[in-house]
């Protein structure tokens, strides 16, 4: 309506700006001489193929080292507005439900973030999607600053100066993200300057899911698998509901509703153990020779960020829930690291091979071991089978 567009006329109006951004998609991959694609089935993980690997094979063939690698486009389900009539007032209102739309996807080799993509609704609200990868930043970071690494997929298996390394994690938090992110909107969208010229401002960045690892490097995976085994069995079996709160720094509480679940998977790289409150989770896994415990925050209202806060005496700091915005990057470092530090800590008091070995071998008193064993009464014993008599253990 702002636009004086009737709402008699929302949705042809919503198609010509669907229409324009799906030409602005072409134009883009026109421009960079780079592939155009309509999916008319959905790529996920369980069909066997994820958009993001199609987009690596595509770039690895043609050989894109930075720039657009290519455009894709798919309709996907989404939250969006729609107009119906009212019968009892014969009035046309605007509704927002789910519903589905046509999506674009854009994947980049950023000269500083490297290969990232950005997911754009071509749909009222038109929102906007960026996912970046820590590594991949860190891993340009490093070839800046002249300091070698060893990397394996998505993993850097070695790294030269790892204080550096942590230095740069640290800035990887405290970057100035709502310029990042408009910057990288601006050059899929071309309704931005619409929308603000409407008295609607720009976007409002949020961090939909934010994921902190830390990694524990190995000399060689035999290493890595001499202890493994026992680590994912201390993991799976031994860590309680209790110890899972207190990673994610919560307290067992009268009024805590929410559900507690480890899971344990077998996956063809290897196992990985799960430990799942709500919707945040943190969670341990192996890769080459990298033990990585992962924490994943989905809802970051669990959590508790300091701000300031006028009161009826003045301004002062008090700790209040976090939220998504932004703003909260450092936070959620903080939370994530905090989580990975206390897991890992919970590891290291595990069994390991060589910690059996320094047990001692006697578990019962002498005497009772000194006595004569018997054979045990077995009335139903087969004939082809042979009794074998108890020995206490030694």
């Amino acid at each position: 309506m702002s636009q004086g567009v009737p709402l008699t006329r929302f949705a042809e109006y919503l198609r010509a700006v669907t229409e324009d951004l799906t030409a602005q998609a072409k134009r883009l991959a026109a421009e960079a001489d780079r592939p155009y694609v309509y999916l008319e089935h959905a790529t996920t993980r369980n069909s066997g193929q994820t958009k993001e690997h199609l987009a690596r094979t595509i770039a690895a063939r043609d050989q894109v080292s930075e720039g657009l690698v290519w455009v894709l486009s798919a309709v996907e389900s989404c939250w969006s507005f729609q107009v119906r009539g009212e019968r009892r007032t014969h009035e046309l209102n605007v509704i927002r439900r789910q519903r589905k739309c046509v999506h674009h996807y854009f994947y980049f080799i950023d000269p500083e973030f490297g290969f990232m993509h950005i997911r754009l609704q071509a749909w009222l609200p038109y929102d906007i999607q960026i996912y970046v990868n820590g590594r991949e930043w860190l891993a340009r970071q490093l070839d800046a600053a002249a300091i070698s690494y060893l990397r394996y997929d998505n993993a850097l298996l070695r790294i030269e100066n790892l204080e550096a390394a942590s230095e740069l994690c640290e800035r990887f938090a405290h970057r100035a993200w709502p310029r990042v992110l408009n910057a990288f909107a601006r050059r899929v969208n071309p309704q931005l300057a619409v929308i603000a010229g409407a008295g609607f401002g720009g976007h409002y960045w949020v961090i939909d899911q934010a994921e902190v690892a830390t990694d524990v490097m190995f000399a060689n995976r035999p290493a890595l698998l001499a202890i493994w085994p026992d680590l994912v069995r201390h993991a799976s079996l031994n860590l309680s509901s209790i110890d899972v709160l207190r990673f994610l720094g919560r307290k067992l509480h009268p009024s805590l509703a929410a559900e507690v679940l480890t899971e344990a998977k077998r996956r063809p790289e290897g196992w990985r153990v799960k430990h799942r409150l709500a919707r945040n989770w943190v969670k341990v896994y192996d890769k080459a020779t990298v033990v990585r415990v992962e924490t994943t925050i989905n809802n970051p209202r669990e959590f508790r960020v300091l701000r300031v806060l006028s009161t009826p005496e003045g301004r002062q700091r008090r700790w209040c829930q976090m939220n998504k915005g932004v703003a909260n990057m450092w936070r959620y470092f903080q939370v994530g690291i905090g989580a990975n530090r206390r897991y890992l800590d919970a590891l290291a008091d595990g069994p390991t091979p060589r910690r059996r070995r320094r047990c001692p071998r006697r578990l019962v008193p002498e005497q009772e071991s000194r006595r004569a064993s018997s054979r045990p009464l077995q009335p139903n014993q087969s004939r082809r089978s042979r009794a074998v008599p108890r020995r206490a253990r030694g």
